[in-house]
């Protein structure tokens, strides 16, 4: 069985490496990247493939939601948004754009 190819993007290097530990233990998951921004994520989906981007919203460069607008319309893996911000108005957008994109 192939491991589910995932990038982690976090703009915090705690929450990058936490992530990439936790996913190391399981056989299921190789992280095949890690990036720090937005833009360091879609450089990475384009070049590695990944099933799943573990997607940070608010990050320098590019968001998080521009990252995830281009990653699916190039149908680059699929998104998981993680975010410790408790804004509706974010997640809303987020659902917005993806419903346009696909």
């Amino acid at each position: 069985m192939e491991k589910i190819k995932v990038i982690i993007a976090d703009d915090s290097d705690f929450v990058r490496d936490g992530m990439r530990i936790i996913l190391s233990v399981d056989e299921e998951f190789q992280v095949v990247g890690c990036a720090k921004n937005g833009k360091e994520a879609l450089d990475l989906a384009m070049a590695e493939k990944a099933d799943v981007v573990l997607m940070d919203i608010q990050m320098p460069v590019m968001d998080g939601i521009e990252a995830t607008r281009e990653i699916v319309q190039r149908s680059l893996g699929k998104i998981l948004i993680l975010t410790t911000f408790d804004e509706d108005e974010l997640v809303e957008m987020l659902l917005r754009m993806v419903r346009t994109v696909i």
